[in-house]
């Protein structure tokens, strides 16, 4: 039961991280294009 309930755990964390990586991610992206779009 604690085996599970650690891996369900695991597993949300996981879920948490690569959300913050992507929206992260999509953050700098964005910043970094409109940086190029306002001084071309």
């Amino acid at each position: 039961m604690e085996k599970d309930e650690v891996e369900i755990r695991d597993d949300a964390e996981n879920w948490a991280l690569k959300a913050f990586y992507i929206i992260f991610a999509g953050c700098i992206a964005f910043m970094l294009a409109a940086y190029i779009f306002a001084f071309n």
